[in-house]
């Protein structure tokens, strides 16, 4: 099963520099003009540190990745079963060990019944895990939208723009126009991480792989 890679990033307007002193001069005039009537100031906070250093993040992507892992193990212990099996039906029928043609059959059977469950186990565990990345996604924005609508209550920026290796939206822009630091403490401070509980799917579906490896080994 390929990595859940979940990629974050907000399509915004670009601020452009001009390539020549006059057009430059001009758009600095134009920019200083606007923000004086209103008052306020345009900022940008860099996705990529907030992905990186806000700790739901952080304990959202350990929980993703501890999922992937533990249903790669259950696949790969699925897989191992179904091979096992197909080696068992192949040796049983050269030492002649099925008596009738209909026996064989329903060995066969078994062999691709048991295939249909480990490919909607497949599925199953990949849909689960899209799920994960897609609710992880828009909380992760809810809780920022909901922050940053608290943080500039004052309307002290008319414009917060977001920032990233992938969807770069910020081409040139002064330091102090940064506050991705004071975003990240805020979103920490006001961060408290949900008590861990036990999971009842993934406790049934290791349950189902033991049980069929060991109805394997004895056929």
């Amino acid at each position: 099963m390929k990595q859940i890679v979940v990629s974050l990033f907000v399509a915004m307007s670009l601020i452009l520099c001009g390539c020549n002193n006059s057009s430059s001069n001009s758009n600095k005039k134009n920019i200083s003009d606007s923000l004086s009537v209103s008052g306020s100031l345009v900022a940008f906070v860099e996705m990529d540190t907030i992905v990186a250093k806000y700790q739901f993040c952080i304990d959202q992507m350990n929980q993703i990745n501890q999922k992937q892992a533990t249903y790669d193990q259950q696949l790969q212990g699925e897989a191992r079963g179904l091979q096992n099996y197909a080696q068992q039906v192949q040796q049983k029928l050269q030492n002649n060990g099925y008596s009738t043609q209909q026996q064989y059959e329903a060995a066969m059977q078994e062999g691709q019944n048991r295939e249909n469950k480990y490919q909607q186990h497949q599925q199953q565990y990949q849909a689960d895990l899209m799920q994960m990345s897609d609710k992880y996604i828009t909380e992760f924005y809810q809780r920022l939208r909901d922050f940053l609508k608290e943080y500039n209550k004052d309307g002290k920026f008319a414009l917060i723009l977001t920032n990233s290796a992938s969807a770069v939206n910020v081409l040139q822009a002064d330091p102090a126009l940064d506050i991705t630091n004071d975003i990240l403490e805020g979103l920490n401070k006001a961060y408290k991480a949900p008590e861990k509980k036990a999971d009842k799917k993934e406790t049934v579906a290791t349950e189902e792989t033991n049980t069929e490896l060991q109805d394997s080994k004895k056929k």
